[in-house]
C-alpha cells in the first residue's frame, strides 16, 4: 500500500511539472515546447566522467521562426532595418571591432528581416544579428512562459563543450574530419553567403541528437572561465573556412575565443538555450 502511495505521489509531481499547455515530455530525455516547435534533449555529463549536473539543451539553434514568436509575444521589434545604416556609419568612421559601440557585419542582405517579419525563405534558418542581451531576454521570456518547467538560460562554456565533444570526440559528430558534414565554408575564396536550415546538416549531430554544434551559426554562451562580463561565442559558423583553421578548438580545450564586443550584431552569430529542470 505504501509503495502505491509513493508511486502515485511521484506521478502527480511529474504530471504537474509538465501539464502546461503546449508542453510534452515523451520520455525522461526530452522536453518539447510544441507551440514553439522547440525540442530539448538531456545531456548527462556523468556518462563522460564529469560530476556536473544533467541539463537539457535545445537540439537546434534558435531559428528566425522561434524568435519571431517571442517578439510578437512581448511586442518587441528586431530592428534589422538598422543593420545596414549601422554598418555604413561603422565603415565611414573607421571603427574597429573592439572599439565601436555597436559592430555590424553582414554580406547577405537576404538574411535581414523585412521590418519585424522574417521572410518565409529564412524562417527556418538560425536567427542572426543577435547580441547577448537579446539572447538572455529570450531565455527570460521562456522561463516566465513555462514557470513549471524550470529556468531557461544560455549554456555555459563548459556545458557547450560537454554537449559538443563529450570527453573524447574530436568533432561534435565523431572523429572523422570531413568539411562536408558541418555547415562551414569549404574555401575562403568562395565563402558561404548563408547558413542552412536548422537540422539541415543531418550528419552534424551529436550522439545525444544535438545539431549544428560544428557549424551554421556561432553561438553566444555565458560564464566564460568565470568572467561573466566577457561575452563570448562558441563554435564555427557558415563563414568559417579551413584556411583560417578548423575546427576552432580541440575537445575539452577549456574555452575558445576572446572578449567580444557585447554589442556586436553579426549575420553568423546566434544562440541556443539550456533548460534547467526543477
Amino acid at each position: 500500500m505504501w509503495f502505491k502511495v509513493v508511486v502515485f505521489a511521484w506521478m502527480l509531481i511529474e504530471f504537474s511539472a509538465y501539464s502546461q499547455p503546449g508542453v510534452a515530455r515523451p520520455d525522461t530525455n526530452t522536453v518539447v515546447l510544441n507551440d514553439l516547435e522547440m525540442l530539448f534533449r538531456r545531456i548527462s555529463p556523468r556518462q563522460y566522467s564529469s560530476n556536473a549536473s544533467d541539463f537539457f539543451l535545445l537540439e537546434t539553434e534558435v531559428s528566425n521562426k522561434m524568435y519571431a514568436k517571442y517578439l510578437k509575444s512581448v511586442s518587441k521589434t528586431k530592428g534589422d532595418q538598422r543593420v545596414g545604416e549601422a554598418a555604413r556609419k561603422q565603415i565611414e568612421s573607421g571603427a574597429s571591432l573592439n572599439s565601436a559601440a555597436e559592430v555590424v557585419t553582414f554580406s547577405n542582405t537576404n538574411l535581414l528581416w523585412n521590418g519585424d517579419t522574417a521572410p518565409k525563405a529564412i524562417e527556418d534558418l538560425p536567427v542572426g544579428f543577435i547580441i547577448i542581451r537579446d539572447a538572455r531576454d529570450f531565455c527570460d521570456w521562456l522561463t516566465k512562459r513555462y514557470p513549471d518547467l524550470g529556468k531557461f538560460r544560455l549554456p555555459t562554456v563548459e556545458e557547450w563543450l560537454m554537449a559538443a565533444y563529450g570527453s573524447t570526440r574530436a568533432y561534435p559528430w565523431g572523429n572523422e574530419l570531413d568539411l562536408n558534414i558541418p555547415c562551414v565554408s569549404i574555401s575562403c575564396a568562395s565563402k558561404r553567403e548563408s547558413p542552412d536550415k536548422v537540422k539541415g546538416h543531418v550528419r552534424d549531430k551529436t550522439p545525444e541528437g544535438i545539431y549544428d554544434l560544428g557549424g551554421n551559426a556561432a553561438e553566444w554562451v555565458s560564464d566564460p572561465k568565470g568572467f561573466s562580463r566577457e561575452p563570448r561565442w562558441m563554435g564555427d559558423s557558415f563563414r568559417t573556412c579551413p584556411e583560417k583553421g578548423f575546427p576552432s578548438f580541440k575537445p575539452r580545450n577549456g574555452w575558445f575565443g576572446y572578449v567580444h564586443n557585447a554589442e556586436s550584431r553579426m549575420e553568423d552569430v546566434g544562440f541556443r538555450v539550456v533548460l534547467e529542470c526543477k
